[in-house]
């Protein structure tokens, strides 16, 4: 690699250009089947999924809540949110309904991950070879929180 800092979505794109078919995501299923992505497939989910994250307006720093269960979808829609620049806001798909609702509320989300609707604009994680074929450049972007963490400063006021 090389010596300049290089954002999470840069540094997945890096291995992915070294090694593409090697396995990244592995996740077993309840009926026994293995879920895989390759670090090539990776970038070309999370690719078309920040795109459309960035489509519905979704900005440098905004709350992105993944109400899915841990699955490789998760972490595809957890890096997908690094590469638009937003923030990823897991919430449990156990919560009550009025309990996740009040976390949205708060949140005033741009979109959500989830299976269920809950009034907000949902992204899928699932990719068709049509939208892998739309590829374009991403911008560049740093969540608001990431950038405070990587240069050591607080991340709010407490006072």
């Amino acid at each position: 690699m090389t010596d300049e800092l290089l954002t999470f979505g840069q540094t997945l794109d890096y291995f992915a250009a070294q090694n593409p078919d090697e396995i990244v995501l592995q996740c077993a299923q309840l009926d026994g089947s293995v879920t895989a992505l390759s670090r090539h497939e990776l970038r070309i989910h999370s690719d078309a999924i920040a795109l459309q994250l960035i489509d519905l307006g979704v900005n440098t720093g905004d709350l992105v809540p993944i109400i899915l269960p841990t699955s490789v979808s998760f972490l595809v829609a957890t890096t997908a949110i690094f590469k638009a620049g937003g923030t990823p806001m897991p919430v449990s798909h156990k919560l009550p309904d009025s309990e996740r609702d009040g976390l949205l509320t708060l949140a005033k989300p741009k979109a959500v991950f989830s299976e269920t609707d809950c009034g907000y604009p949902s992204v899928s994680t699932r990719v068709s070879t049509t939208d892998s074929l739309k590829m374009h450049s991403i911008p560049v972007r740093i969540s608001d929180p990431i950038k405070a963490l990587a240069s050591g400063a607080p991340l709010a006021n407490p006072n």
